[in-house]
């Protein structure tokens, strides 16, 4: 609103000290002598503080012991419950629209949690029962009910079972489903909007972006797999091999599939569900983006009539979401001057990363696409451990991808150190440690994507804190 009134888009303010015909105008295509200390002061005046309070209290109480023995050894159970409490307020104090501060309370907003679990592993075979082909062969189940004051009660089981043909083999399985229900900022996090440009096709188009909390949201459920063998070898002492395929498919999942890839909203059909056309003729269409901007600090930047659409990317629950994809992993110790010299490394390979926008939305991959999941990482690690020092290092690797338009984003390598002294004494040194860590040692600066936030690298799969910008 002051921008609109230096401007001379809007009658001078009477409750406000500038006048625009007394002071001057804003010249916005001048440099900075074009436009007096008064005029920047007044422009410059607004302001908008914003407290966001998100609380979580538990109380957790469990119980775990033998309760039975087997041939193939002791059945051991478990049994817990928690209570829990969530809590979320915001608090927003803003003068962008009005001569004076004004102050707008959400909430506070309540839950309460009440859960039980139980864990029973029953080993069917071990070492005083072992045969040939069966060296172990131990079963678990689980099982956890939650009861959600506002949302209901659920109740998720998990099964696993780990078979050990040979003392240096395990295969183990499992399959589990689990429940999340949204969260309180996601539900009650105060609704916003702003005018923003996205291109489509050759041109951009002025739209209303929505974005904050959702009523409406509903939880979301998840079905996983898992499978994998671990290998200790016998000719090398030491080493171990490991292998684990996974494959998760979410129910409802709750996101924000426009806000990862708004660059796209307005190109993609995916996303037409949340894509509301406007006609700049019609009333009834001015009226709805007034009421979205009204109080807000958008308010009045540019008129009703240029806005071309309504771009919902508040949090939403999704179709669906599958993720599956293969670890691999490889560890080798050995002795070497006075301490032990690991070696490591995994490798962590998606298979698949789709999403199905809506309920009746064919399945979208978004896999080594910008803002989003890469198929490939790596890490290789070394690690010494003596006496009372030790000095470990990791290099990471993320593979090259593309953007949405098919530019490449090439991949990155970084190199993370610690040196560590531990001390050996007793008394008032006994366990005391000080360390030195150092990120991206070589400054490897992320590869360069233009991300429409306006920063050029993409926050999905980069890290500003490793490298300097």
């Amino acid at each position: 609103r002051f921008l609109n009134e230096a401007l001379g888009t809007i009658a001078d303010d009477p409750a406000t000290s500038f006048s625009a015909a007394r002071d001057g105008y804003f010249n916005p295509y001048g440099d900075g002598p074009a436009n007096s200390r008064a005029v920047l002061d007044f422009i410059g005046s607004g302001f908008l503080l914003s407290r966001n309070v998100s609380t979580v209290r538990t109380l957790n109480a469990q119980a775990d012991g033998t309760l039975a023995t087997l041939p193939g050894g002791a059945v051991k159970l478990a049994l817990g419950g928690q209570y829990r409490e969530e809590h979320f307020d915001t608090r927003t104090i803003a003068m962008t629209s009005r001569a004076t501060p004004t102050t707008t309370l959400t909430g506070p907003f309540d839950r309460k949690i009440l859960a039980g679990f139980a864990e029973l592993r029953v080993p069917l075979v071990g070492a005083d029962n072992a045969r040939p082909g069966i060296r172990r062969l131990e079963l678990s189940l689980a099982g956890r009910i939650e009861h959600y004051d506002d949302v209901g009660t659920t109740r998720n089981p998990k099964i696993g079972l780990v078979w050990s043909p040979t003392g240096l083999v395990n295969l183990r399985a499992s399959y589990g489903t689990s429940f999340r229900a949204p969260s309180l900022p996601e539900i009650f996090q105060t609704q916003d909007g702003g005018p923003t440009f996205l291109a489509q096709g050759a041109t951009s188009r002025l739209v209303l972006l929505r974005y904050g909390g959702n009523l409406d949201l509903q939880p979301e459920s998840a079905e996983s797999w898992t499978a994998g063998v671990d290998f200790d070898s016998r000719q090398i002492p030491g080493l171990k091999l490991s292998a684990t395929w996974f494959d998760t498919r979410f129910k409802g999942q709750i996101g924000t599939p426009v806000a990862e890839n708004i660059a796209n909203a307005l190109v993609n059909p995916a996303y037409a569900p949340f894509i509301q056309p406007l006609d700049p003729a019609n009333p009834a269409d001015q009226a709805k983006v007034a009421a979205l901007l009204a109080g807000t600090t958008s308010a009045g930047l540019y008129p009703t009539t240029a806005y071309t659409a309504i771009v919902d990317s508040r949090y939403v629950n999704t179709g669906g979401l599958h993720v599956s994809g293969v670890d691999l992993t490889a560890r080798y110790g050995f002795p070497v001057a006075d301490g032990k010299l690991d070696l490591s490394g995994n490798v962590s390979y998606l298979l698949d990363y789709e999403r199905q926008v809506t309920p009746n939305a064919a399945w979208l991959s978004l896999l080594n696409q910008a803002r989003q999941p890469v198929d490939l990482r790596a890490k290789l690690g070394a690690g010494w451990t003596g006496k009372s020092w030790s000095l470990t290092g990791g290099l990471n690797y993320v593979d090259a991808y593309k953007t949405t338009q098919g530019r490449r984003i090439d991949s990155w390598t970084t190199l993370d150190t610690q040196i560590q002294w531990r001390a050996s004494g007793t008394g008032w040194s006994k366990g005391l440690t000080a360390a030195l860590s150092v990120q991206n040692l070589l400054d490897a600066d992320p590869p360069f994507y233009d991300d429409p936030q306006g920063i050029g690298y993409d926050s999905a799969n980069a890290d500003p804190l490793r490298s300097e910008e």
